[in-house]
């Protein structure tokens, strides 16, 4: 089959510059389809253009109102409403964050021309965002004005990235129906819906978290693409790793990490925004993230609302590599049983050959989690085929309304 994948972020559209070398799930799910025989095209979409060549649609889904999903958000859209058998894939976490994307899009269309102000520590009391270009062109000769040097570092884009108005505006209607079928119709027609997940957890944890239309999840892991980027990294012996932990994570969590008071010393790893109250640091590669989890014996996971689920998270698979201890919160790591129960006290409390019996106890409860690569290109490949049969189409008219 012709398969397009696209999606709203630019890493999910295949345009990213990757200074920072990171896991690219959407990457790996592009090989595999293509493992699979399938001809494979992964861009951005542009609205109008014509996609009837193309026998399904994959597309990694993102919030369309976050400055990282506005990349191809208008253009996913747009896919999303041509009535080609769809593949809906969760990328990140936070799935409530698409579906009030397309509420908001919904609820205020002027949406589609918002501009953005760049150079936003510049501006003052100006705004960021402004729906009418002479507001923002007022704004920007406000700061001119107050600050002439540092008007110099301000400048007026587009807050979707089309050329202009016109890109859009014979798409409006149908844009705007389309964020409100990913509410609810395009599921219903069949659009199939994916998360990466280990193939332990309650899948139903993150399904309730959806609207009721959304069909049965697939649950896509993707270990097995992961395993080979960490065979360059050996587990260290025991007597070199530091009684010590890591907390890991893009979000900030130092009020989760004040009401758990490790005794242990806490290093920050990710969080600019933690970093910045609390110290650490940020790496340029997953190699160098895996060689610092190494170092020391205890990895922190703070809670996620959908713990339990199994989504898929690197620290589980990292930790066990390097023969460290994941301690995990609101029982996420309870479905694989006990080795995965531990508190912060627990493991402060034990000795070095306690510590190395315990990190061992949880790789083994993991290994049998960790599949095989072509069960990823099976599972791939079988998500295409699912979403043919399901489709049952929402097409719609160039005037926004349903065919």
């Amino acid at each position: 089959m012709k398969v397009l994948v696209s999606g709203f972020t630019a890493l999910q559209i295949n345009t990213e510059k990757r200074t920072i070398q990171k896991i690219d799930v959407p990457a790996s799910i592009v090989k595999a389809l293509r493992e699979s025989g399938h001809e494979v095209d992964w861009r951005k979409i542009t609205p109008g253009e014509d996609l009837s060549s193309y026998d399904v649609l994959w597309i990694n889904l993102a919030p369309l109102n976050s400055l990282n999903g506005r990349q191809g958000a208008m253009g996913a859209l747009y896919a999303l409403s041509s009535g080609i058998p769809c593949v809906g894939f969760f990328d990140d976490w936070q799935t409530n964050t698409v579906f009030n994307g397309a509420r908001a899009l919904i609820r205020k269309p002027q949406m589609l021309y918002k501009h953005l102000l760049v150079g936003t520590e510049h501006r003052g009391d100006e705004g960021a965002t402004y729906f009418s270009r002479a507001d923002i062109e007022a704004a920007l000769e406000r700061i001119k004005q107050a600050n002439p040097d540092a008007a110099k570092k301000c400048y007026i884009e587009r807050y979707y990235m089309m050329d202009n108005d016109e890109n859009i505006k014979p798409w409006e209607k149908r844009l705007v129906q389309a964020a409100a079928d990913l509410i609810d119709a395009r599921w219903a027609a069949g659009m199939v819906p994916v998360c990466p997940m280990y193939s332990f957890g309650d899948r139903s944890i993150v399904r309730r978290r959806m609207p009721s239309d959304v069909g049965p999840i697939e649950a896509l892991d993707p270990t097995a693409t992961v395993v080979p980027t960490m065979q360059g990294v050996t587990e260290l012996a025991a007597t070199e790793k530091k009684r010590a932990w890591v907390l890991g994570a893009l979000m900030p969590h130092d009020g989760w990490l004040e009401r758990k008071t490790p005794t242990w010393p806490v290093e920050i790893v990710g969080s600019r925004k933690l970093i910045k109250k609390l110290g650490g640091q940020r790496f340029d590669t997953e190699k160098d993230v895996l060689e610092f989890y190494n170092r020391h014996w205890g990895i922190l996971s703070p809670p996620y609302p959908h713990a339990g689920s199994g989504w898929w998270r690197s620290r589980f698979l990292y930790a066990a590599h390097v023969g460290s201890i994941l301690v995990t919160d609101k029982g996420e790591g309870d479905p694989l049983g006990d080795p995965y129960k531990l508190k912060i006290a627990d493991v402060e409390k034990m000795s070095t050959d306690e510590l190395a019996e315990a990190a061992l106890a949880q790789r083994n409860a993991l290994a049998p989690y960790i599949p095989p690569y072509d069960r990823f290109v099976e599972h791939c490949n079988r998500i295409i085929e699912r979403a043919v049969a399901e489709d049952k189409g929402v097409k719609l008219n160039a005037d926004g309304t349903r065919a």
